[in-house]
């Protein structure tokens, strides 16, 4: 594993340590390290813009707008079913390279 990879973990950890913030984000950047390099970025790219639009649309519960559970998770999922079906016709579309 990268050693500013280990740094920026132990760096997060201290902070979760000092101001009591979730363990979530220690797994999520090692697993995230780890995919990275074995996703590639055609369908990693759409799959942060989903994560990020439903982790956006949550925090706006947190402010105290009131938005239903199926919005916070259903537009996500349309988006990303929309981004995936996107990515196919594209492929799809593409003309293949010919060996001569």
């Amino acid at each position: 594993m990268d050693p500013l990879v280990i740094l920026f973990g132990l760096g997060v950890g201290i902070l979760i340590g000092l101001t009591g913030i979730g363990g979530g984000s220690l797994p999520g950047g090692w697993i995230g390290t780890e995919l990275v390099t074995k996703v590639h970025q055609d369908g990693l790219r759409p799959a942060l813009g989903v994560i990020l639009l439903a982790a956006a649309l949550a925090v706006f519960t947190k402010a105290g707008v009131a938005m239903p559970v199926a919005v916070i998770v259903g537009l996500p999922l349309t988006i990303g079913l929309l981004a995936w079906a996107l990515h196919h016709w594209r492929l799809r579309r593409r003309p293949t390279l010919e060996v001569v």
